[in-house]
């Protein structure tokens, strides 16, 4: 994450540098090539189809361009101010890691909020049963796929309309207990360390009807007070699947 967002900074710095200055980083030929990829990206994203032609036109005459250079100070100004913050919280932390509880837990989501993140009922367990949504996201399809070779769910990516399907169905689909075992490798559940043994059903979560799996797990030979709850999912590193942190939050037993 922290390498995509210096990746963005830096290409969004040069396509605004190369914007005020009309053109000059296109012109670079040994820069030309490696930018105008971000050029175009940043182009569409930005729909600088829209306020080209009209800051063309501004800085067409001399006056224009006067008041196109004083822009620029100006908006350097105003992005300063608003990202200054008032830091009040001297030993707080908000480090990723089992110390901090984001919201996980159903019982305290905004009507907003969208699961992109695994989460629990409630951050308190009273029926010795703890269930464990993980939502199942784009990035999971590959993975399946490599997982199981040929599976199929009779479905395509793409557009479709009640009157027209634009990409086709496939009548050879595998059957429904295969399909979840199949999705249920993505993910794994650990308590304390320990991994559980649960068996997932497909769920839709009735927040925003997010799509995932539902684990539920016996947890009442578990003590009372906190326990940490851990979900890993495999992802691609190169070619090659490995486990990597998905969520990581505690939750209590009363």
């Amino acid at each position: 994450d922290t390498t995509l967002n210096v990746i963005i900074l830096i290409s969004g710095i040069l396509y605004f540098i190369d914007f005020v200055t009309l053109g000059w980083l296109k012109r670079i030929r040994w820069l030309s090539v490696v930018y105008y990829p971000f050029y175009r990206f940043y182009s569409v994203i930005t729909l600088s189809f829209l306020y080209r032609p009209l800051y063309y036109n501004l800085i067409d005459d001399k006056f224009g361009r006067r008041v196109a250079l004083l822009l620029i100070p100006y908006m350097i100004v105003v992005g300063l101010i608003t990202s200054i913050k008032t830091e009040a919280h001297l030993y707080f932390t908000t480090a990723r890691g089992p110390y901090l509880a984001r919201t996980h837990y159903d019982d305290a989501l905004d009507e907003r909020d969208v699961l992109t993140f695994a989460s629990i009922p409630s951050r308190y367990v009273t029926n010795g049963f703890l269930e464990v949504f993980i939502p199942y996201t784009n990035n999971d399809n590959a993975v399946v796929e490599r997982l199981c070779p040929g599976i199929s769910s009779g479905k395509s990516l793409g557009m479709k309309s009640s009157a027209i399907n634009f990409t086709g169905d496939d009548d050879d689909v595998t059957s429904a207990d295969s399909l979840l075992l199949c999705v249920s490798q993505v993910s794994r559940v650990t308590i304390n360390d320990s991994l559980s043994a649960s068996a997932p059903h497909f769920y839709i979560h009735p927040n925003q009807g997010e799509h995932g799996l539902l684990h539920t797990i016996d947890v009442s030979y578990l003590a009372r007070g906190k326990h940490q709850l851990l979900i890993e999912k495999q992802r691609f590193r190169r070619d090659t699947l490995t486990w990597r942190k998905h969520a990581s939050f505690p939750f209590w037993i009363e």
